[in-house]
């Protein structure tokens, strides 16, 4: 028998023939681009009788109607929480039942991040005195008492560098951090500007307030991994720190992207290869890596309940190219080569991801006696840092003259970046500082984290989470499959759980499940049941997943050749090597089973004729080592200055050469610098 029973224990009178067909989809399974949640087909039932229960909201009066939570059980079984949904039909009610996703699949689509979390807002202190030990607060992620941080980000074009004020002192960074005696951050003052800072709030916690707006609980493996707590999203919005009303707090809603949660929750599963599982029932929102899907025990033995028969659907694709994104609205991102698409298969079709992060570089320190230090010899200490170009948006009115001050919602927003947070790391001298990153590894070279974000990386999220899925997409087939199956069995599956199938003329193999659909009541306690299903197979024999190959150490050798008589004196010719190694010992060569591209920075300097004064200049280059080989060369030989020493630098007015020691290599995915 059939219950379906409201919050208040009223019973729904349903026709004495009612049969119920339940449909439960997967999204992580999905069959297309959308998340199409668990229903049952319409069901006709009597209003007359139904009036208490439906709470008269069948009347044409009754307004404000968004369905009515109830509970479905057969024969004393509860098979589930859903929420009842109806048309009136002159004398009937036509019903559909919507489980967990179901229900709230209309805010899903119409939602947005930031509506789960308008009403968040985090008062970090009341003064500007206050406010670096305020942000020092966050940087221990053991001890953070809010669900944001602050680290360093390397982006000169956040402010206008060529603003002219008094008051106005720009800097390089987002979230500036000197060390003279103490180390800190270094915001605004009560009299100056140009030092914004910008909070990054944390992935997990996002997720969780947006399960609880939807009403739900967020719980999971996935969110308790380390590398999945550490990743914040971030952006590019400044703080109101002007000392006026509502100064210094953090206001969630500017600081998160602008996504519909739809759109969030599909960035889940396609970026970042992670199921998202709603339980009504038990009101909480399940979430659940494909690896560890595909890696867990069979949950159940579906072979004793199979019938015979089946439908296997041929592989739809043969193959993907999938494409990262790309930010070509920030400067920086811009002109660095491309990622290769990473191709599964034939790759006859195409997927464009979305979610992206920073690259990063390591420059010098910025210190406030670094001209001194310079002058006695010091070379000053580098550190590991993200880098953009691209200007920001400030709610701190101060910045209103830049162009900069806007308090519109939402902020303008481009494509969504994650970074990782690894709390105080070491710079080149061991001296610590906060450390965001695309990396998992600090300026020393050392891991400090279990994932990187860039996917050239072997410990990429991409070849961690995302590739695994998106290769059982392209090898798996879909296969149609008929059970009788016990009532209990049913009301106990989670889509998230891997199957067993096999029988006499079918090879044992684990599934997952796409969609089951069955009918009730059951017949004995058991249920007809109709599974669309996915066997985890190994990939095609002649596929081989290019993973980078990790550990490849890189130095740069410089070759004398003669140039004489081309340049002066004291400049000399050189071509420039790159070598790759298994250690940082530099015995052995290595090879990249990848193409391999490594970054480089130098510095140019020489005697400015109109200046009357030595003018110097910064460039940046990248080189790619092809696939196999152990070594590239630049194309031409470069001009050195043959002393680091200043004194020596002696060429004709306005010829500028390399100073030798500023040629480095800058971190990049695949490769660690000697």
């Amino acid at each position: 028998m059939i219950e379906i029973q409201n919050e208040r224990g009223q019973l729904l009178n349903l026709y004495k023939d009612t049969t119920i067909e339940n449909e439960i989809n997967s999204w992580l399974l999905s069959e297309d681009d959308s998340l199409p949640g668990s229903y049952t087909l319409p069901f006709r039932f009597p209003i007359t009788g139904n009036e208490s229960f439906l709470g008269h909201k069948h009347r044409p009066e009754a307004g404000g109607f968004s369905g009515i939570s109830v509970t479905l059980s057969v024969n004393g079984l509860p098979m589930g929480a859903a929420v009842l949904r109806f048309r009136v039909n002159n004398q009937d009610g036509d019903g559909i039942l919507f489980f967990d996703g179901g229900e709230v699949a209309a805010k899903l689509k119409s939602k947005f991040i930031y509506d789960a979390v308008y009403n968040s807002s985090y008062v970090l202190c009341g003064t500007h005195a206050d406010l670096p030990d305020a942000m020092l607060r966050t940087v221990d992620p053991l001890t953070n008492p809010w669900p944001f941080v602050f680290f360093p980000v390397l982006n000169e074009e956040f402010c206008d560098p060529t603003y002219e004020n008094p008051a106005y002192n720009h800097q390089k960074y987002i979230n500036s951090w000197e060390t003279l005696f103490v180390s800190k951050f270094v915001p605004d003052t009560v009299s100056t500007i140009g030092r914004p800072i910008v909070p990054f709030f944390y992935l997990t916690w996002v997720i969780r307030e947006v399960c609880s707006y939807l009403g739900f609980t967020a719980e999971g493996p996935w969110l308790e991994l380390p590398e999945v707590k550490s990743l914040v999203m971030y952006n590019e919005v400044a703080m109101d720190t002007s000392g006026l009303w509502a100064s210094f707090t953090a206001f969630a809603r500017f600081h998160v992207w602008p996504m519909k949660i739809s759109d969030f929750f599909k960035l889940l599963r396609d970026d970042m290869g992670v199921g998202v599982y709603f339980d009504q029932t038990r009101g909480v929102v399940n979430f659940h890596a494909f690896v560890d899907q595909s890696a867990a025990a069979e949950s159940f033995d579906f072979s004793p309940n199979l019938l015979k028969g089946y439908v296997s659907d041929p592989i739809s694709q043969t193959g993907v190219a999938i494409q990262f994104p790309r930010d070509t609205g920030d400067g920086y991102e811009k002109e660095l080569p491309p990622i290769p698409d990473f191709e599964i298969g034939t790759a006859e079709d195409s997927i464009s991801l979305t979610l992206g992060t920073l690259p990063m570089t390591a420059v010098k320190r910025p210190s406030p006696l670094g001209a001194v230090l310079e002058a006695l010899g010091s070379k000053g200490s580098r550190w590991l840092v993200p880098i953009a170009r691209r200007r920001g948006v400030s709610l701190n009115s101060a910045y209103a003259e830049m162009g900069m001050y806007d308090v519109s919602f939402p902020p303008k927003a481009g494509t969504p970046k994650l970074l990782s947070y690894y709390g105080m790391q070491p710079d080149s001298s061991g001296t610590l500082y906060p450390f965001g990153s695309s990396l998992s590894r600090n300026m020393n070279q050392a891991r400090c984290g279990a994932m990187s974000l860039q996917p050239d990386e072997p410990d990429s999220l991409f070849h961690r989470f995302v590739r695994p899925f998106h290769e059982f997409k392209v090898f798996s087939k879909r296969i149609t499959l008929k059970f009788f199956l016990k009532l209990g069995v049913v009301s106990r599956l989670r889509l998230w759980q891997k199957i067993g199938v096999g029988s006499a003329s079918m090879v044992h193999l684990p599934y997952l499940i796409s969609r089951i659909t069955y009918q009730l009541p059951s017949i004995e306690g058991k249920v007809l049941a109709e599974a669309v299903l996915y066997p985890l197979l190994p990939p095609s024999a002649d596929y081989v997943p290019k993973i980078p190959t990790g550990a490849v150490w890189v130095r740069i050798v410089f070759v004398p050749i003669d140039a004489e008589g081309l340049y002066p004196a004291t400049v000399g010719l050189f071509v420039v090597k790159f070598q790759l190694f298994t250690s940082r010992e530099a015995v052995l060569v290595a090879t990249s089973n990848i193409p391999l591209t490594l970054f480089y920075q130098y510095k140019t300097t020489g005697y400015d004729d109109a200046l009357d004064a030595r003018a110097e200049k910064e460039a940046f280059g990248s080189v790619v080592v092809p696939a196999g080989q152990f070594e590239t060369t630049l194309d031409i030989p470069q001009a050195f200055w043959k002393s680091d020493d200043p004194q020596f630098w002696v060429a004709y007015p306005d010829e500028y050469y390399i100073v030798r020691s500023s040629f480095q290599l800058l971190p990049g995915a695949g490769y660690r610098i000697i």
